[in-house]
């Protein structure tokens, strides 16, 4: 038997099983939808490089970015 069967014989085993987990699926999902950026902020490239790397300023991302001919 591999690991793998291994663990899963003793998922199918458990005496506690996962309940609600369909339900707090469907809400989580339902909030991130409520909760969704416009295409305009999620593709600011300024914001996602300083998101991204988080030593940066904003002048210096601005600087790069115009050096670099963006």
């Amino acid at each position: 038997m591999s690991d793998q069967d291994d663990h899963d014989y003793r998922m199918s085993q458990r005496k506690e099983k996962l309940t609600g987990t369909r339900k707090t699926l469907e809400d989580l999902l339902k909030g991130k939808k409520r909760g969704s950026r416009s295409q305009a902020e999620i593709l600011d490239p300024i914001e996602a490089a300083i998101k991204n790397n988080p030593g940066l300023s904003r002048e210096e991302a601005e600087d790069m970015a115009k050096k670099l001919g963006f």
